[in-house]
């Protein structure tokens, strides 16, 4: 039984995290766990165990009486996250390259040749859960477990910014910024990938600034 209540609250757990990267759940929203046990039809403590578990990760803040408040990001919040993702992302690359086999770069470039029709929020929601997956495949062909899961954490903490980024960037651009990096990568030029992911990435940081995305 104890089995089958930690898996279906790791469940709920991702799917909530999942809803608040992705917007669903918006910035200062609660969430509480009667909403969350008649959502999913289950019982109050998975669903407990899965806020909790939102709560110690961070996305979500505890609020006696009231239940858990969708946490917003401040601006150090949002310049420490870019500045850490600045570095493990320049860390990532640069393992890739060391280690990135033919198959690797492969689906490398299927991923960065995938094309996006924005004109809906779901549209927005592919899109934003997609470029998540190609820069964590970068990290994954590094074969660095400590920073892959860093750079999880600090994109997921991101996203919200990254999605409503995408309503002011074609997608286009991000898929020929993608298809960049895998070249660089495949030249095995170190110094220009680093070179280019900070700048990826800093475009991004940029726009959620210029636009006050928070």
């Amino acid at each position: 039984m104890k089995n089958k209540r930690k898996s279906l609250s790791d469940e709920v757990f991702e799917k909530l995290k999942n809803d608040i990267v992705n917007v669903r759940y918006k910035q200062g929203e609660f969430i509480t766990e009667a909403e969350v046990a008649h959502r999913f039809r289950i019982s109050k403590t998975p669903a407990r165990e899965a806020l909790n578990r939102l709560n110690v990760e961070g996305f979500v803040e505890s609020i006696p009486h009231k239940g858990y408040l969708v946490k917003s990001l401040s601006v150090n919040d949002i310049l420490n996250l870019y500045q850490f993702r600045t570095i493990l992302e320049t860390a990532s690359i640069e393992l890739a390259i060391l280690y990135a086999s033919d198959k690797d770069l492969e689906q490398l470039e299927m991923m960065s040749s995938e094309k996006f029709i924005m004109n809906d929020e779901e549209d927005y929601r592919r899109c934003a859960e997609a470029n998540y997956r190609f820069h964590m495949l970068i990290a994954k062909i590094g074969q660095n477990p400590l920073l892959v899961n860093a750079l999880s954490y600090v994109l997921n903490q991101l996203r919200r910014m990254l999605f409503l980024d995408l309503k002011n960037i074609n997608a286009e651009e991000i898929s020929k910024d993608h298809q960049e990096i895998v070249r660089i990568i495949k030249r095995k030029d170190v110094d220009r990938a680093k070179e280019l992911i900070k700048e990826h990435i800093k475009a991004s940081q940029d726009r959620v600034f210029v636009y006050r995305m928070f």
